[in-house]
């Protein structure tokens, strides 16, 4: 489930945030983060949750690439999507993995205060053993 920042709505209706230029980055949240609308606003507010560097996943790193802005008419909605962004799960610190990870959060590392956008709970906890990846698919925010 995605649910977007009201922090970012904000920026964005003050034309702080371009999707298609601005850098964008996913971090992976632990699995007892409970995302706020009202108060995770920035990166600084959810910085404590997010995972540490650790075999592999290396905070503020993992850009998305290839954005993408449409219009739908038949649906009446505008859609960013950008390219699938792969976390590959290394040996490198010892052979525990990444995570649990509950979700993932975009931030706009372009403003000023590093906007948090959206987070984008999974179902259920993941965890990255070893050599596997956690590979993000899809990625589509819409505006209704």
């Amino acid at each position: 489930m995605t649910t977007y920042s009201n922090h970012y709505k904000f920026q964005l209706m003050n034309a702080k945030i371009n999707l298609t230029s601005d850098v964008l980055i996913a971090i992976l949240m632990n699995d007892s983060f409970e995302f706020d609308a009202d108060t995770h606003s920035t990166l600084a507010d959810v910085t404590a949750n997010q995972l540490p560097t650790y075999n592999g996943y290396v905070q503020d790193f993992h850009t998305f690439t290839t954005p993408t802005l449409v219009e739908d008419d038949v649906n009446n909605k505008g859609t960013f999507t950008c390219d699938d962004l792969t976390i590959a799960a290394k040996e490198i610190d010892d052979n525990t993995g990444i995570g649990p990870i509950g979700s993932y959060i975009i931030v706009d590392t372009t403003t000023t205060d590093n906007t948090v956008i959206a987070n984008i709970n999974f179902t259920t906890d993941i965890t990255i053993i070893n050599t596997t990846r956690l590979k993000l698919r899809n990625i589509a925010l819409n505006l209704i």
